[in-house]
């Protein structure tokens, strides 16, 4: 319930400071996988930093009570941290798809996902990074994140130049286009305090903020924050503390 009350107090604050808050009001977890350093971001600034039992190694990413980053390459393996980086003692076995992959998700209750960018795949794994399955092809993927209040998941298809909403099945449901002045964007990330998704521009330490319907919210630089980042996530809730936080969005929009 501590957990609960500190995310509907960051809500309502939020709420307060609008539109005048830059940055993620939640905490950000990118990847950067040649240092393996992870950078934890809030508002515009890095709030702490480690790096991954593997560097250059280790970047999908799924957040939702511990942080757990698989290997990015075949024959690597991957590991669990605490949310200050520190090492749990599990480590993931490498399993999947072969080449590189570069973006992870999770619902927090049953499975990750993962994005296979030589692969064109987007893949399903239970919450210990083993179980793999193939749940459809994604054009060019370089970030998939789970979205909370719908049960889908958003992709980055680089070879589109968009950001797809697709079902479990892998029919397209929506889709908006992104341009960056890399032509790059990974880290896709679904904030469930603000309902709204974030990503990466690659080759730069620039953040975007959009919603659903892709519009561009917010673009912050975060100084620190270049180097060969792919893999981002915010902290997936746990279904009973979600269903609460959700109630509590609901009744600050209607006093709004």
């Amino acid at each position: 319930m501590k957990e609960l009350a500190c995310l509907l107090v960051v809500v309502a604050s939020f709420a307060a400071a609008s539109p005048a808050w830059a940055g993620p009001i939640s905490e950000y977890y990118i990847v950067d996988g040649d240092s393996g350093q992870v950078s934890v971001v809030q508002g515009n600034s890095i709030i702490r930093t480690w790096t991954t039992r593997l560097p250059g190694e280790q970047m999908p990413i799924a957040v939702g009570g511990t942080v757990r980053i698989f290997g990015e390459q075949p024959g690597y393996f991957g590991s669990e941290y605490d949310y200050n980086g520190n090492w749990t003692g599990t480590d993931y076995p490498d399993v999947g798809p072969e080449g590189q992959r570069v973006d992870g998700t999770t619902d927090g209750v049953s499975h990750n996902y993962l994005a296979a960018w030589n692969e064109l795949g987007i893949w399903q794994y239970d919450r210990d990074w083993a179980n793999p399955v193939r749940l459809f092809t994604a054009d060019g993927p370089t970030g998939v994140t789970y979205d909370t209040t719908t049960g889908n998941l958003w992709v980055i298809e680089h070879d589109r130049q968009t950001v797809t909403e697709f079902d479990m099945a892998g029919n397209r449901l929506s889709s908006f286009g992104f341009s960056t002045p890399s032509g790059w964007m990974g880290c896709l990330a679904y904030e469930p305090a603000t309902d709204t998704l974030w990503a990466v521009n690659f080759y730069s330490d620039d953040i975007y903020q959009f919603d659903k319907n892709g519009n561009v919210l917010e673009s912050v630089q975060i100084p620190g924050l270049t180097g060969y980042s792919w893999g981002g996530e915010f902290v997936i809730p746990e279904p009973a503390t979600l269903s609460l936080l959700s109630l509590g969005l609901v009744a600050l929009v209607r006093r709004r």
